[in-house]
C-alpha cells in the first residue's frame, strides 16, 4: 500500500469536522516529519525505500545470529572485525538466511544438513551488512500511521480547548485531561499500536 494520504486522513475522521480547521498540508507535515519517522525508529525498518545497514554483533559460538530487523530484504556480506584489513567474508554460499525472521543459519557446506557455529565469540566481532525498507508498505503500517495522524489532528484542535469541563445552564460538557476527543485520541493511539506489535518484535545482539 501507499502512503495515507490527507484525504484518507479526513475520510477517517469523517463526523468530526475537522477540515475547516486542519489544512491537508499540516496532516502531510505531521505525517512526514513527526508520525513516519516514529513508526521508523518503532519498527526499525523504512517506509517507502530499501536502506542498506552495516550491523556489528557480538559472536555467540553458535550456528545461529539474530539480526535487529526483520523481515529483511538482502543478506549482502558477513565478515570477522578481527581479521586483518577486514578482507576475510564468510562465504554467502554458507549461510542460510531466513529473511522474514531475519535470522542467519550457518552451514559449512549448503548442502550439508548440519549446522556449523562459525559466529565465533567475541565482542562486535562479526559484521553483517544487509538490506531492510518496505518499498510497498504494508496495510497494517498504513493504517496505523494514518490512525496516529488522525489522533495528532484532533490533538491539534484539542489544545485550543484545555481540560476540565464546560458547564451552562442545563449543560455540561467534559473534555477530560487531554482536552477535547479524548476518548476518540486514546482509541486511535491504541489501535494504531496493535496494528504496529508484530512489527516492533525485532531483537538482535
Amino acid at each position: 500500500m501507499a502512503m495515507p494520504t490527507a484525504a484518507d486522513v479526513f475520510a477517517l475522521l469523517e463526523g468530526y469536522h475537522i477540515d475547516d480547521q486542519i489544512s491537508e498540508q499540516w496532516i502531510l507535515d505531521c505525517r512526514d516529519t513527526f508520525i513516519v519517522p516514529w513508526v521508523e525508529a518503532k519498527t526499525r525498518q523504512t517506509m517507502g525505500r530499501i536502506e542498506e545497514r552495516t550491523e556489528y554483533y557480538d559472536g555467540n559460538g553458535s550456528s545461529l545470529l539474530i539480526l535487529r530487523t526483520r523481515p529483511i530484504v538482502d543478506l549482502l556480506t558477513v565478515s570477522y572485525t578481527n581479521v586483518v584489513a577486514d578482507q576475510y567474508y564468510l562465504s554467502p554460499t554458507s549461510i542460510e538466511v531466513l529473511y522474514e525472521e531475519g535470522i542467519l543459519k550457518a552451514k559449512a557446506n549448503f548442502q550439508e544438513a548440519n549446522y556449523t557455529p562459525i559466529f565465533v565469540r567475541g565482542v562486535r566481532n562479526i559484521r553483517v551488512k544487509y538490506t531492510v525498507g518496505y518499498l510497498t508498505i504494508p496495510g497494517d503500517i498504513t493504517r496505523a500511521i494514518k490512525a496516529l495522524v488522525a489522533e495528532q489532528a484532533l490533538g491539534q484542535i484539542a489544545s485550543r480547548t484545555g481540560g476540565g469541563n464546560v458547564s451552562a445552564s442545563s449543560f455540561s460538557r467534559q473534555y477530560g485531561e487531554r482536552g477535547k476527543f479524548t476518548q476518540a485520541r486514546n482509541d486511535l493511539a491504541r489501535a494504531a499500536l496493535a496494528l504496529l506489535r508484530k512489527y516492533m518484535t525485532g531483537v538482535g545482539g
